[in-house]
């Protein structure tokens, strides 16, 4: 079914990442926060009044909910030689 009120999703993103660099290490705590809405998923409806059409349910597109992600990731870099490196990225997602 289609829908002229059908909105497009909306997504602001935000991200902090201080860094410190030594001869021994790189290090960074990345902050972020995603908020997403206007999200589009399918819903039950009915086509001139009808909820289902030869047999198969009518489906439409609606904007119909809104949604964060959230979190703080910890990363660490080593050198061990040049050519190569350590890394860890430790998240928490919240």
């Amino acid at each position: 079914m289609p829908n002229d009120s059908l909105g497009a999703e909306k997504i602001i993103h935000f991200r902090i990442r201080p860094k410190s660099q030594t001869k021994h290490f790189t290090g960074s705590i990345v902050v972020y926060r995603t908020q997403l809405t206007d999200l589009i998923d399918i819903t039950r409806s009915k086509y001139q009044g009808q909820a289902f059409i030869n047999g198969q349910p009518v489906y439409r597109k609606t904007n119909i909910a809104q949604a964060f992600v959230q979190g703080v990731e910890a990363e660490v870099e080593v050198p061990v030689s040049r050519a190569i490196a350590l890394e860890e990225v430790l998240p928490y997602h919240g």
